[in-house]
This record gives C-alpha cells, structure tokens and sequence, in this order.
C-alpha cells in the first residue's frame, strides 16, 4: 500500500535540510516570537523546524501560540502528533485549523511571523493570500514562503525528464485499464497547474503592492533522486493535479510507478530543482 500522504517526502532527508536552510534565511531578522502562523501547515515540518531553531525559550515570557492552518484534515492530523513533543518546553498553545490561506480564521494583528512551505503556487489570487498575511501580521512581523513551482523551477536540460514521466504515467494507467484508453471523469480537461507561475521578480512586485518591504529572496538548487520522485509522486493532492481526472488511488500509484522508467529513459541518476525562497516584512 503506497502512503499517499506528504509525510513521507516531508521527512526526506534532503526535504528537511532544504527547509532547515531556507530558514537560515529568516533567523537573522525574526522578531521575538509570541504568535506563529503557518500556513497550508502539512504535516508541520516548518514549524517543527522553526520551533528548534529559535535562539531562546519561546516561552519566556508566556505560552508561545501556534496557529497551523490547511485543507487537509489528514495533515492535521499528523502536524498535532509531530507538534506534540515541542508543546512541553517551551509552554506552547497549539490550534490546528481546517480552513484556507486566502481566509485566515485569525485575529488581526497578532502573528509575529506567518510561514508558508511548499504552496503559495495553489493560490489563484496571490493578493488576497499577501492581504490576509499582511492582515494578521503585527507591524514589522515577517511574512516567509518557499517554491519549488515559480517561473524558474524547472533547470535547463531537465525539461525531458518531465515530459517522461508523464507520458510513462499515462502509460501505466493504460496497462492497467487492460490496454485500453483509461477513464477519466468529465470535465476534467483544466491542465495542470493552472495556476501562471510567478517570476521572483512579479512576488516581489506582489508582496510590496500588499504592503510589504523585501528583506531577502534568492533561490537554492536540490537535487532529486529516483526515491525522492516516486515518494513525492505517490502524494495524492500532487497525483490530482497531475494526472486530473483519474481515480486518485490510481494515479499516485501511476506516478510512483512511471519514476523509474522516466530515471531510465533520462539517463540521469537526480534531477536538480530550483526553489524560491522569500523573506518579507510587513510596513
């Protein structure tokens, strides 16, 4: 049985060193933190990751607030079992909610920093994310995301091994559908990642339009392996998006299958990839 969850590629070790780094970017800059926000929360990586690296006793002078917001209640459900062991020490107060990033069930002015891994690309309407960020934030709280789906992402040279992968996937639907052409429900033609990727340079354009001040942006290369895509592969809100219309148990398994023939073909033993990171502070 394949695990359809994130948890799985959220606990690689070169996911969690990705974001270690990524977070380099904002200790420097970080506020003493009294309210964290961490938006689309998964399975709590960044704030698992943030809460070890804070310099001092979060606590110190009171319970340090979580507040993890995301869609999934399986996500949830998994970032309170791996947020549990941080909740002793320092004292914390953790309140994970189902609910979207573009509507925040929080109060105005009380995060001192909002996190967002992996997922500002799911939003259509990047103003209404940075307005309800900007929102929540306190005055000089910092707003910080990371993308591995931006204009840019995707290294010269490794355009073909996507091309690939995808065609081996639909390959594999097929075999399995006993040769022939697999079902797919109606209505489901709207392509993969509609949503236009942003430039680096179109965020920071977005986020000083809402309100904001850029504090850092660049970008990190990682290298993938055959492992990393069949576990990302098998991530079932990724399978949706990917191969749309298919049973969703089916296309995880289609896309986890597909890694290996697409490594093959390729002739290559990773597949580098760009993130963008950002940093920025609310005016």
């Amino acid at each position: 049985m394949l695990n359809t969850t994130y948890e799985p590629f959220a606990h690689e070790a070169v996911y969690v060193e990705l974001n270690r780094q990524f977070l380099q970017r904002l200790l420097p800059h970080l506020p003493p933190v009294r309210c964290l926000v961490d938006v689309a929360c998964g399975t709590g990586t960044l704030s698992s990751l943030l809460l070890s690296a804070l310099p001092q006793p979060a606590g110190a002078q009171g319970a340090l607030r979580l507040i993890g917001v995301d869609l999934s209640r399986v996500s949830l459900t998994l970032a309170r079992r791996h947020l549990t062991p941080h909740a002793a020490f320092p004292p914390m107060q953790v309140a994970l909610l189902e609910a979207s990033g573009d509507r925040l069930p929080v109060a105005d002015a009380v995060a001192d920093v909002v996190l967002l891994g992996n997922a500002i690309h799911c939003f259509a309407d990047k103003n209404a994310l940075f307005g309800e960020v900007h929102r929540v934030l306190r005055k000089a709280g910092l707003f910080a995301f990371n993308s591995a789906f931006y204009a840019g992402t995707l290294v010269p040279g490794t355009e073909n091994f996507y091309e690939i992968w995808m065609k081996e996937a639909l390959r594999y639907l097929q075999q399995r559908a006993g040769g022939a052409r697999p079902a797919r429900r109606r209505g489901a033609a709207q392509p993969a990642f509609a949503n236009r990727w942003f430039t680096p340079a179109e965020y920071q354009q977005a986020l000083e339009a809402c309100g904001f001040e850029m504090v850092s942006l660049g970008e990190r290369c990682v290298g993938l392996s055959r492992h990393h895509f069949e576990t990302v592969g098998a991530y079932a809100d990724l399978a949706s998006v990917l191969l749309r219309g298919y049973p969703v148990a089916l296309a995880c398994e289609a896309l986890h299958q597909a890694v290996g023939p697409a490594f093959a073909q390729a002739g290559v033993q990773e597949i580098p990839r760009a993130w963008l990171e950002v940093v920025a502070r609310k005016r």
